[in-house]
């Protein structure tokens, strides 16, 4: 009999134990408080980190194995209680965002460990003048940093290089008295700019190497999300489809300077935001409903061509390419981080949490 009991214990010990491990592993990441900044890693397949915000702090996740006692990820809050609008990644673990806490200013910090400093702002010599700072893009060569800057009139915008620390104000080249967006190309040699001048829209082509500007193309209204890949210009633009305004992505090739519709969702749906392969192959592409605020992803070809849609619960939004793959980084609301690919049919989530996210910035 006391064998008995023995073995008994045993196997109510070995049961206690099992369920206590399957209860962790199913139940833990929705239980545990969705604030606290360590939560548990689904997947790390990928040695890759992403930088995201929310409930204005920024993050670094890291999509490998470390892990804390817990079993959570590295998921450390890089700085805390600002709001960021834009972000970069420069050399030697350097990040650039524009700071619009208490007053606008672009900061750098050094990671892993540091403290943001103001790099730019209106306490800078020749920057006096300009109230606000923001939209820090560093080029693909890491040489310069180019960001926006504006006084109560007109925008400006400023070229940093890394190497000499020379700041030049580009705005006596490109004649844009507005400045909507900017995005450099795959050389880092050469900036696209869509702008304004007396309401006048344009998209201005600016050379870094000989400082000269041109304008590329006249455009009826003013464009978002400027990206520049091989030899296709994409943005984001206002359109008139069976009567009804909506937002389509377009594609300028500047080669022969047509420019082609690569989306049309019609007059329901805007597309929300894209991003594009490190190769220029494809295009993740997020369509949103301007009524109820579902969104989904869809993927096609850099012409549009085999659209596929990837995501059907309404609520898959932020697709961000992993750099030199074709690895896609998303944010589904209310649930968490999600990764998957080009021709992968079953997203896979790499993080729990509840909290919304406003923006995935970069993944390196």
């Amino acid at each position: 009999m006391k064998n008995f009991n023995s073995i008994a214990l045993v196997f109510y010990f070995l049961a206690l134990v099992s369920s206590s491990i399957i209860f962790y592993f199913l139940f833990y990441p929705s239980v545990i408080d969705p604030s606290n900044p360590g939560q548990r890693l689904v997947s790390s397949s990928s040695a890759q980190t992403i930088f995201f915000s929310s409930d204005n702090n920024l993050y670094q996740l890291y999509a490998d194995n470390s892990i804390d006692r817990l079993g959570a990820p590295a998921m450390k809050s890089v700085v805390a209680n600002v709001s960021i609008n834009s972000l970069a990644v420069g050399q030697s673990s350097d990040i650039y965002f524009d700071n619009q806490s208490t007053s606008s200013a672009i900061d750098s910090l050094k990671l892993p460990a540091g403290t943001p400093s103001i790099l730019f702002s209106s306490d800078s010599p020749g920057l006096n003048q300009f109230s606000s700072f923001s939209g820090p893009k560093i080029s693909n060569d890491k040489k310069s940093l180019v960001f926006k800057t504006s006084d109560p009139k007109n925008d400006y915008l400023i070229l940093f290089n890394f190497q000499t620390k020379k700041i030049t104000n580009l705005s006596r080249y490109i004649g844009l008295d507005h400045i909507n967006d900017y995005a450099w190309d795959s050389t880092g040699q050469n900036l696209i700019i869509d702008g304004s001048n007396n309401s006048h829209y344009s998209l201005v082509k600016y050379s870094a190497f000989t400082q000269k500007a041109e304008t590329v193309k006249q455009t009826e209204t003013k464009v978002a999300q400027l990206k520049w890949e091989n030899h296709v210009i994409y943005f984001l633009q206002s359109t008139q489809i069976n009567g009804a305004e909506a937002i389509n992505l377009f594609g300028l090739n500047m080669t022969n300077k047509q420019q082609t519709m690569i989306s049309a969702v019609g007059n329901q749906n805007n597309v929300a935001g894209f991003d594009i392969s490190t190769n220029g192959d494809s295009i993740i592409i997020e369509e949103s409903s301007p009524v109820d605020g579902k969104s989904d992803l869809f993927i096609c070809q850099s012409d549009g061509s085999n659209l596929l849609q990837i995501t059907k619960d309404g609520k898959s939004a932020l697709p961000v390419f992993l750099q030199n793959s074709e690895e896609i980084v998303f944010w589904k609301k209310g649930s968490g981080l999600y990764k998957t690919s080009v021709g992968q049919n079953q997203p896979e989530k790499i993080l729990n949490i509840q909290n919304n996210i406003e923006q995935i910035f970069a993944w390196r």
